[in-house]
């Protein structure tokens, strides 16, 4: 039945049947899970946001000063635990919004904004919403099989800005059993000499007990966690 699905949503993708979307690549394909987290992601006006987010991203870009030298950067946030089995995406926003605005909010009031249900959990693209509405920085959710997810996380730690991953963190944790999607909030980044994704590492808040804390993984790790699940990260 998904596979099914995710066939009649890609043709409605493609036949521009989204009433939300302008146009969409003929090349296009979309898996309902895919779609259901990003539903205007191929839109024409959203992948214009993210051209102007990249023209911008580029006026501000830092590097290393020493392309051979580790280099790493952690933020300081205040890690909050999920208060149930399914509120990973409400307590995610609730630790980037506090870190961004210093306002605590409830996360029943983020779950309430985000529609966030013990059937789907939260969708990426209502996270994202929430970031954008709760905070006063702009937040865009993307692909990580189009985008460079480290280079992003770089970029948004050297500018005292979290990034948000959501996973399948059977792929990152060895703890974990269950190939469900898991909101985490990356707040560091180890950039190793060589620079590869098996070698870089990025750390993240886990809010789910008893995985529960800061953890290192392997960027190669966070992109395969990522790809297995609906595929993007918010940064």
């Amino acid at each position: 039945m998904k596979k099914i699905l995710s066939v009649v949503l890609a043709f409605s993708l493609l036949t521009g049947v989204n009433a939300n979307a302008t146009s969409y690549d003929d090349s296009l394909y979309v898996s309902e899970e895919q779609y259901l987290n990003g539903p205007d992601y191929y839109s024409e006006e959203y992948q214009s946001e993210l051209d102007l987010d990249d023209l911008y991203r580029s006026i501000q870009v830092q590097s290393s000063t020493d392309d051979e030298q580790p280099e790493q950067r952690t933020l300081t946030i205040t890690g909050h635990l999920q208060e149930n089995s399914y509120y990973c995406g409400p307590a995610s926003a609730q630790i980037v919004i506090q870190h961004d605005t210093g306002t605590l909010y409830l996360q029943s009031t983020l779950a309430s904004y985000m529609q966030t249900n013990s059937s789907n959990g939260t969708y990426v693209y209502r996270l994202c919403n929430a970031l954008n509405t709760y905070t006063n920085k702009t937040y865009y959710y993307r692909l990580a099989s189009q985008y460079s997810l480290f280079s992003y996380l770089y970029q948004n730690i050297n500018n005292n800005k979290l990034m948000v991953l959501n996973m399948d963190m059977t792929y990152v944790d060895s703890t974990y059993t269950s190939h469900t999607g898991h909101y985490v909030v990356a707040c560091g980044y180890y950039k190793s000499a060589t620079g590869t994704p098996q070698t870089n590492k990025v750390y993240y808040y886990d809010p789910y007990s008893p995985h529960a804390g800061y953890h290192w993984a392997t960027e190669a790790a966070i992109i395969n966690g990522t790809n297995h699940n609906a595929g993007y990260f918010i940064c």
